[in-house]
């Protein structure tokens, strides 16, 4: 929680989620629907907030369903859930490290020598990078070292 003016007065506010990234900045994600993102006062106090974060070194955002409801994030988000916490193998991960960085490479043919379950758990954990917002991750993806 902190607290922005918002028309010379003091207001608190407190985000829906904090988002610790793997370079160390912090992200602000508020959740709203739609409609009541796009409201004239939520879109005043947004605006407030996000200078303020930014100032800070962090990012703010704003997901509503329209953002939620993409196609690849409804595929993806529960398909690389059940990965997180899984184990990547040292060998896969001097691997990614040495062959992903070159170029992006098809889902598929890192699949063939690392094994499925080890690329899912490396896009789930952030090794591997790959565009999971607009389309389902499926053999021909293109996937690059993150």
């Amino acid at each position: 929680m902190f607290r922005p003016s918002l028309e010379e007065r003091l207001c608190s506010y407190t985000p829906d989620y904090l988002i610790v990234l793997r370079d160390g900045r912090r992200c602000l994600v508020e959740v709203k629907y739609h409609a009541e993102a796009e409201r004239p006062d939520n879109k005043r106090r947004y605006d407030t907030v996000t200078p303020l974060v930014e100032q800070a070194g962090g990012l703010f955002a704003v997901f509503t369903e329209k953002t939620l409801n993409q196609a690849g994030l409804r595929t993806n988000l529960p398909l690389l859930e059940q990965y997180r916490f899984s184990l990547i193998p040292t060998a896969a991960r001097s691997w990614i490290a040495t062959n992903l960085g070159q170029r992006p490479q098809s889902f598929s043919t890192v699949a063939n020598i690392l094994g499925r379950e080890t690329v899912l758990a490396a896009i789930a954990q952030g090794l591997i990078r790959a565009d999971i917002r607009r389309t389902p991750i499926e053999a021909q993806s293109r996937i690059w070292r993150a």
